[in-house]
């Protein structure tokens, strides 16, 4: 007999005692899911045409001085909270659509 064999001795009989008292349902397991949506690594500039006019806009937009409007924001590094969607990125949405002649946000979701 090794030094140590008792160490775990009655352990099986505890645990066999403890599956009695929880009871037997149904066998769990993981199952496919056949109609899973996948998620793909995607660049997502490459879905944009070079010659594409939100490409102007998105250069126009980031040559802006937005510094007030991001003052404003109270989501800092380093401290708890979700940030808010970025001040450049909704301005240049905005531009976009309305050189695209968009006025609602329904239309402008299906841009």
């Amino acid at each position: 007999m090794m030094v140590g064999d008792d160490l775990f001795e009655g352990l099986a009989a505890h645990g066999a005692r403890r599956s009695a008292q929880v009871g037997r349902g149904a066998a769990r397991m993981r199952e496919p899911v056949r109609d899973q949506i996948e998620l793909r690594a995607v660049d997502i500039d490459s879905l944009i045409g070079q010659d594409h006019a939100v490409r102007v806009i998105w250069s126009y937009v980031e040559g802006l001085d937005l510094s007030a409007l991001e003052d404003r924001i109270k989501a800092r590094e380093h401290r708890p909270g979700h940030p808010p969607i970025s001040p450049r990125l909704l301005l240049a949405l905005w531009l976009y659509a309305s050189s695209d002649g968009v006025g609602s946000a329904r239309a402008l979701e299906r841009l």
